[in-house]
């Protein structure tokens, strides 16, 4: 399985709206074309995950502890945003035979989000 981590997200509906353009125009052919699966980034201070595009799912966890960044709408021309919260928290991370299960997780220890990616 292959998995990209990145500080800049590729897609954000956050304060650093529209995203890293570079790895729009240049990386996203590259994660497409070598099969990734998943591209996990932070730099906006918010929880957001794209529904799986072309094979690749995109997540932003920037929940770390810094000021919270507000949540904008999604350009037509984004992936559909299918996770979104404005807090603090961590990603969970666990990999297995058949791809990877990632949980979004509040300070509380209570799961927000949760998803597969094969």
């Amino acid at each position: 399985w292959t998995f990209v981590v990145a500080h800049r997200p590729t897609y954000s509906d956050g304060s650093y709206w529209p995203g890293d353009l570079t790895l729009q125009e240049h990386f996203v052919p590259v994660f497409e074309r070598y099969g990734v699966g998943l591209v996990l980034a932070g730099h906006d201070h918010n929880y957001q995950r794209f529904a799986s595009f072309r094979g690749v799912t995109y997540v932003v966890h920037g929940g770390g502890g810094a000021r919270l960044y507000k949540l904008r709408p999604c350009p037509a021309s984004y992936p559909r945003r299918t996770g979104a919260r404005v807090g603090f928290g961590f990603l969970h991370v666990q990999v297995e035979a058949d791809g990877f299960v990632v949980r979004a997780v509040d300070l509380n220890g209570k799961t927000i989000d949760r998803f597969r990616v094969t």
